[in-house]
């Protein structure tokens, strides 16, 4: 495990993170060393091999009778990648578990998954290094070896020592414990005291607004906005894709960590309507280049962006008056070309037994507009 200290990863966490991963499968080996009949230094090697292959490679299930962990002998071989070419779904009520090809994938190409699949969906380089230390492994795929992440440089930020306030330089991050900027020179090997700041600032939104009785109401959004609109260069040092901003648009639709809805809050104006259309745009962009195409968040962001689209298309049926009939009309032709597109592209995605359920809702829904 690297060594370096309060760098953008956080090196003194990577290295408890591992630690705990040794302490966790070297106990139970302990334990199980007692109920074999060969207890020798050989036996306890391969009880902690086991172990390990178990905490790395290993697929969780639950059923009536029982849970547990489960290698596969082919399954259990598979990669791990941040940006994988392939995802794992239970197979119904059995034990059993499926894998569909997220993208398509060459001859020759290894078959990747992501290993911490189903948790925090929008993972800082942070957040996924520690992840995978306390599975005893650092990642190396193409989206941890990107000094840009795929062109979204979702971890950077605008250099706040550049002279000039008018130039927009994004730091590039030096691999997992520095940055530099390209335009004034200078680097360091922590995150910058502003960006810290904000970190600590939407931390604590987020935390209240998991206690608010209604977090994606007017008010949520009024203080999510506030929060994206205080980040933003030049007011701050954040660019549209940092990872802060973007994760203030999922909580301000409800697509966060917390995840409060299955549906999107129905928009109640035009204004809104286009507002939160917008939102979901813009955390869709992102969600593009961060997770593959056949992905359960990705579906989510679609879903939502296309009950968004079908609310501000029943509005404008709605409230058309005859004067503006004609222009009401274009707006309306526009809006149920991409409600088509985005339905086609749902089609396309859906696998999962709840995203097909979703799918089939949507398009009883889709009939009256399409």
């Amino acid at each position: 495990m690297p060594s370096s200290e309060n760098g953008t990863v956080d090196a003194a966490e990577l290295k408890s993170a591992y630690e705990d991963f040794l302490t966790t499968t070297t106990a139970p080996a302990d334990v199980a060393l007692g109920f074999v009949a060969c207890s020798g230094p050989e036996t306890r090697k391969g009880l902690e091999r086991a172990y390990r292959a178990s905490a790395i490679n290993g697929f969780g299930f639950k059923n009536g009778k029982y849970s547990g962990s489960a290698l596969y002998s082919g399954l259990s071989l598979l990669e791990h990648s941040c940006l994988p070419n392939a995802r794992v779904l239970p197979d119904g009520d059995s034990e059993g578990v499926l894998l569909i090809a997220a993208r398509d994938i060459a001859a020759g190409e290894h078959v990747t998954i992501n290993y911490n699949y189903g948790e925090e969906p929008l993972p800082t380089r942070s957040e996924r290094w520690l992840r995978n230390a306390r599975r005893g492994f650092v990642c190396r795929c193409e989206l941890c070896e990107d000094p840009t992440e795929r062109g979204t440089y979702f971890n950077a930020w605008y250099c706040t020592t550049c002279k000039s306030k008018k130039v927009k330089s994004i730091v590039t991050l030096v691999g997992a414990f520095g940055w530099q900027c390209r335009v004034c020179k200078s680097s360091g090997p922590s995150v910058d005291p502003a960006v810290r700041e904000l970190e600590e600032s939407f931390r604590s939104l987020q935390a209240s607004m998991a206690l608010h009785p209604d977090p994606i109401g007017e008010d949520g959004q009024r203080l999510w906005q506030r929060f994206i609109d205080g980040a933003l260069f030049p007011k701050g040092p954040l660019h549209l894709t940092n990872h802060l901003v973007v994760k203030a648009r999922a909580e301000l639709l409800g697509l966060g960590e917390n995840r409060y809805p299955k549906r999107h809050r129905e928009a109640t104006t035009h204004k809104e309507g286009g507002y939160l259309i917008e939102h979901c745009k813009r955390l869709l962009d992102v969600v593009v280049s961060l997770h593959p195409p056949i992905d359960g968040y990705r579906f989510q962001v679609i879903v939502h962006h296309f009950g968004y689209i079908m609310d501000k298309i029943m509005m404008r049926r709605r409230h058309g008056v005859q004067s503006m009939r004609r222009t009401a009309n274009c707006a309306i032709d526009k809006l149920e070309k991409e409600l088509r597109d985005l339905h086609a592209e749902i089609r396309h995605i859906a696998v999962s037994r709840d995203e097909l359920k979703t799918m089939e809702f949507l398009e009883l829904q889709s009939k009256k507009f399409l």
